[in-house]
This record gives structure tokens, sequence and C-alpha cells, in this order.
């Protein structure tokens, strides 16, 4: 512990590990609570209902729009492919255990590189051959159409965002960074960091930076979301456009009813992630904040 003397004559004794540490779990916790409530009590079931446009569609129709759409976009001369796991078992599908052991053997045995995008990834095309969802990965789309198969089309506007437009190549790239470095690190930085006392002023750059991401730290990482969302919506507004072009109104209109609901959800994630790190350092300044040992008015 330490002592704080502020300019206003106050003095002050921080918080010990003890309590840091305390609050920054009790922080973390909440924070990993609201996240989980998120997805199961909102995006799931918004996902879920997007799925079902699915239901009784011609799947043909689609595979057959597909196969133009790779011709007319240029996506097939850029290499991109469409991976169907239609006809795909629960046997086929590897398990998470499965997937860590065979992510050990390439970092230990083979000496390989592996990120942990690839590993997200990995389990990502694991739920897409059950039909749980579809992605742009690897120059592929990768989907279950008999189960999931109007979601190819946002895929593909993926694929064309990456093959098709710098800017949008360099948006898609970002959100790697985004995801797995800023967003995740927006929150730890507000919870490491202490609250500052009544007039207790900032010292340095450094410590302006922090104060700043504290004070600002549900609004910072809502908008990291930003550039990730606009990408989605791109995907989507050019999956829609193509699924008008060569699908039925009717099985259009399927394709973008899905897209919508699949645009919401990185809306409410991004809105869940700001509020679940302006709780989280609530929390953690509640339990551990600096306590007043002298007060010249009294």
């Amino acid at each position: 512990m330490s002592t704080i003397q502020s300019s206003n004559g106050n003095q002050y004794v921080t918080p010990g590990i003890g309590l840091s540490t305390a609050g920054y779990i009790a922080g973390s916790m909440a924070s990993g609570a609201i996240g989980r409530v998120t997805n199961q009590v909102i995006c799931g079931p918004i996902l879920a209902n997007g799925l079902k446009e699915n239901n009784g569609v011609d799947t043909n129709a689609i595979r057959k729009a597909l196969k133009i759409a790779l011709d007319s976009t240029g996506m097939k001369d850029k290499g991109v492919t469409i991976k169907d796991y239609s006809g795909c078992k629960p046997s086929d599908i590897k398990s998470i255990k499965r997937i860590v052991n065979e992510f050990l053997v390439r970092i230990i045995k083979r000496k390989e590189k592996v990120s942990v995008l690839d590993f997200i990834n990995a389990q990502a095309k694991e739920s897409a051959k059950l039909g749980a969802n579809a992605l742009y990965a690897d120059k592929a789309v990768h989907v279950n159409i008999d189960r999931a198969g109007i979601t190819a089309f946002h895929e593909l506007g993926h694929a064309i965002n990456e093959n098709g437009s710098k800017f949008w190549k360099m948006m898609q790239h970002s959100r790697k960074f985004l995801g797995l470095v800023v967003i995740p690190s927006l929150p730890i930085i507000a919870m490491c960091k202490r609250k500052k006392v009544e007039g207790e002023e900032t010292t340095g750059p450094i410590d302006k930076v922090t104060t700043f991401i504290k004070e600002n730290v549900g609004k910072l990482t809502t908008l990291a979301f930003i550039p990730v969302i606009a990408e989605e919506f791109k995907a989507t507004a050019r999956g829609n456009k193509i699924a008008k072009e060569l699908l039925s109104p009717e099985l259009a209109k399927k394709v973008s009813k899905c897209n919508k609901m699949g645009g919401l959800t990185y809306v409410v994630l991004g809105i869940s992630a700001g509020v679940g790190a302006f709780v989280a350092n609530k929390i953690k300044d509640a339990i551990a904040k600096p306590k007043l040992v002298k007060n010249p008015e009294i």
C-alpha cells in the first residue's frame, strides 16, 4: 500500500494487492456472466430464428446460384471455393478435445506456428459441418447447404470483401487485431488501473491514456466493434444483392431475413461487451478503492 496526496489536501491509502485482486476477479466474473447471458438468452435465439428460414428451401437452387455467383463475382478466379458439408453426420464432427490434441501435436511435434485465430476457425468449421453456422476462411465458404444454405451468401460477401476491395480487406483483417487484442485488452487495462481520487492529477502520457481508457472503457469497447459490424453489414449487403439477382424473390427474402438476424447479433454483442466492461470496471473500483485517511476540513 502507498499514500496518495490529492491537490485539495486530502490523503488516501491505496488498496492492497488482496482487495485489488478480489475486485479484478469479481469484475471479471460479472463481465463473463453478462457475456454468457447475452449469448444464450439473446444471440442464440436470434441466430436460431434466422436459421429457421432455411427449413424447406430449394437447396439445389441455392447450390446453382452459388456456383453462378462464384463466376459472376470473379471469386472463382481468385481461388474461392464452396466447401459443402451436406450429409455430414454428428459422428464426423471433431470434439473440442480432439481439436486441442491436434493443435498440440502441430505445435509440439511438428513445431508449427499456430495462431489463436486458427484454433477459433477450426472450431467454427466443425460447427459449420452440423449447419449451426457458416464461415469464410482459407479461401473457402464453409457451409452445410442442406441445413444452412441461405447463410452462404453472406459468407460469399466476406469473400468479395477480402478479394475484391483493398479497403474492405483491410477492414476484415482489422477485426483479427480488434477481436483478439484491443477488445479484450480494454477492460483489462481499466481494471488494472486504479481509479483517481478527487483532486488527483494525471502524470505523464501513459497515465493520461490509461486513465482515459478507464473512464471511458464501456464506450471504447463498444466503439471497437464498429469496424467489425461495418464489415459484417457490407458482407450482408453483397450477399443479399447476389441472392436477389440469382434466387426467386421468396428465397431471396429468406436470405435477407436470415442475414438481418445475423447482423443484429453483432450489434448486440458490441453493446454487451461495452456494458460488461463498464460493469466490471465499476465493481473492481467499488471493492478496491483508496481509503481516505486525512481530511483537512475535519
